[in-house]
Order: C-alpha cells, then sequence, then structure tokens
C-alpha cells in the first residue's frame, strides 16, 4: 500500500505543474484568436510566461519523479502516467525550442494539453472525492462547474467525467454523465445498508400507525367508519407501497433496457440497487412517509378499500405530486401578496 504521505505530495505537485500548463494554454488560445495588430503583444506576453514558468516546471516534474522512485507502491500505480506526462512536456518543450517567433502553436498546444489531460487522471478523482465530503448524501456535485478553471475546456472536462464513470471506485459517489453531476455517496457498506434500513423502518412505522386507525381517528375527530378497521388501512398502504415500488421498478427497467440499447456505461438502479437505494434515501423516505399518508386520506374519503384504486394512488404518487407542487407555486406568491397587502392595511 502507497504511503499516504507520498501520495499527497505527488498530487500537490501534479497540481501545480497543471496550474502553470493551464495558464500557458489560455494564453496560446489567446494568441491564436488574436487579431494582428495584438498578435505581437501576445507573443511577447507567451514567450515571457513560458521562459519563466519553464523551470518551474521541469523542477515539479523532477521532484514528482522523485517521490514515486521512493515509494514502490506509489510506482506501481502511476509511474507510468508520471513517465508520459514527463515524455509531454519534453515533446512540448523540443516543439517550442523548433518553434520560430510567431509560428504555428497548433502542436505545442495539442502536446500541452495532452499533458494536462494525462495529469488530471491522476488528480481529478482526488480532487473531487474531497469536494464531495462537504456534501451529504445524495447531494450533487457539478462537475463542470467545479473543475472550469481546472479543465481548459468542456470537451476535457467531459472525457475526464466518462473515465470516472467507467471507474466507478475512483470516486465516492455515482457519476450521473447525462447531468454532468456526481452524486454523494458513502464508501461504507455498512452506511449503504443504514439507508436500506431507514426506508424499511420508515415504512413499518407507517404500517403500525395505520394498524392504530381507530386511536388516530379518533384524535383527528374524524367520523368512525364502520367499514374501516386497522387491517384494513394496513391493507391498503401496503397496496399502495406495492403501487410505488412497481412505479420505481418499471422506471429502473427502462433505464436499464435505455442504457443497454445504446452501450452506454451509465449507472443504473437495477445494476446497482443498494448504492440506488443509499443515495436517494432522502427521497425515499420522503415517499415512504407520503405514499401511506395520501392512501390514508384516499380511504378516509372514499370509505372503503379498493385495491385498484389505493394501487394507482401509490403507483402515480409521482404524478400527483408534480401536480400539487406546480399548482403550489402559482397559486403561492398571489396569496402572499394578498397577506402582505393585508397586513400593511
Amino acid at each position: 500500500m502507497a504511503n499516504p504521505d507520498s501520495g499527497l505530495r505527488l498530487l500537490a505537485k501534479l497540481r501545480d505543474i497543471r496550474e502553470e500548463l493551464t495558464s500557458i494554454d489560455r494564453l496560446i488560445a489567446a494568441y491564436e484568436s488574436a487579431s494582428d495588430a495584438d498578435r505581437p503583444g501576445r507573443e511577447n506576453e507567451l514567450v515571457t510566461v513560458v521562459g519563466t514558468e519553464r523551470a518551474g516546471v521541469d523542477t515539479r516534474l523532477a521532484a514528482a519523479t522523485a517521490i514515486v522512485d521512493e515509494d514502490p507502491a506509489l510506482a506501481s500505480w502511476c509511474s507510468d502516467s508520471v513517465i508520459r506526462i514527463d515524455n509531454l512536456w519534453a515533446a512540448y518543450c523540443r516543439g517550442w525550442d523548433a518553434r520560430a517567433e510567431g509560428g504555428a502553436t497548433t502542436d505545442l498546444r495539442g502536446d500541452l494539453r495532452a499533458c494536462i489531460l494525462e495529469i488530471a487522471f491522476l488528480t481529478v478523482p482526488a480532487r473531487v472525492n474531497q469536494n464531495l465530503e462537504t456534501l451529504r448524501v445524495g447531494g450533487r456535485l457539478s462537475f463542470y462547474d467545479e473543475f472550469a478553471d481546472e479543465l481548459p475546456d468542456h470537451a476535457m472536462a467531459s472525457q475526464i467525467l466518462e473515465w470516472m464513470s467507467r471507474h466507478p471506485k475512483t470516486v465516492e459517489g455515482v457519476v450521473d454523465l447525462a447531468g454532468g453531476t456526481v452524486v454523494r455517496a458513502d464508501p461504507r457498506p455498512l452506511r449503504q445498508w443504514a439507508s436500506v434500513g431507514m426506508v424499511l423502518a420508515l415504512g413499518t412505522l407507517m404500517v403500525l400507525i395505520a394498524s392504530q386507525s381507530r386511536h388516530w381517528m379518533g384524535w383527528l375527530d374524524l367520523a368512525a367508519k364502520p367499514e374501516l378497521r386497522g387491517g384494513d388501512f394496513v391493507r391498503g398502504i401496503l397496496v399502495a407501497y406495492a403501487g410505488a415500488v412497481l412505479h420505481i421498478g418499471i422506471a429502473a427497467l427502462k433505464q436499464q433496457r435505455t442504457a443497454s440499447a445504446n452501450g452506454a456505461r451509465t449507472f443504473t438502479a437495477l445494476g446497482n440497487v443498494l448504492t440506488w437505494i443509499h443515495v436517494n434515501e432522502s427521497a425515499l423516505l420522503f415517499y415512504s412517509f407520503v405514499v401511506p399518508v395520501t392512501a390514508g386520506v384516499f380511504l378516509v374519503v372514499q370509505g372503503k378499500v379498493s385495491v385498484a384504486s389505493v394501487f394507482f394512488v401509490g403507483y402515480a404518487i409521482d404524478s400527483v405530486l408534480d401536480t400539487f407542487v406546480e399548482r403550489f407555486e402559482k397559486v403561492a406568491p398571489r396569496q402572499t401578496e394578498v397577506v402582505v397587502a393585508a397586513a400593511r392595511g
């Protein structure tokens, strides 16, 4: 196992190198897009910065190589990557030395960006994990926004994000390629199983509460309905839960089939059931509460258990909540204005 201190020192050196290379890349981009009048000034700026940064990059690369050579475990992990970074930087330097003043920079920029990308494969996953530690389970990290300063453009960021998606154990989260985000997940199996336990515990509690309907109906001053007993509420809520689970299952199956049809290497609920439950624990806890409450209200209003109706209450709970939230967002501002106007007299 690699020495943690050695690994941290290596990543620090590589991040410093990447920062210097990124600065040079921005100057090359500015030079290439400059007008004829501005180009000489951009050329002078580029020559000055490359001359200043070159020795620093060489020194840091030598230090990074020494760190790897001193730690056999670290060397087995990334010695080839460090050598590629060194070779790409050497290729850039040879091209720079052979370039005439005001000459083309296309090949130079290609070598430079390849070097930045090689560094990013080592440094970005570790930085992603650091940023994820500041989020709660299920929280989303916007990858493109977080790493806009560290990676030159969207194309390179997409390449890194896709690589992390293909190597899910490199990050403590779930990579969402379509959304360009990484969802926080705790890597500890016990913590992931705890999410399952919390959802099941809340569901069980709601069923137990349903079985005591005669108590809470009296407390809520609801008219007693002889045809609805505790067992009827339990049956209705279990049926509603079944509808909600079926809805989730169908959505997961559609996701799996779409991923298979497109050949996409993406995270799917069916392929990662435990992790999916874990990263969605907040939403599942919410639905574990909302489904029985909605089903209970429906049973009280209907005055009887209709298995098909209660089943589709659970199945369609997403649509019902979306409609409610949409209407609430439209009504709330108007009602707020009325209240404020009344308060002002």
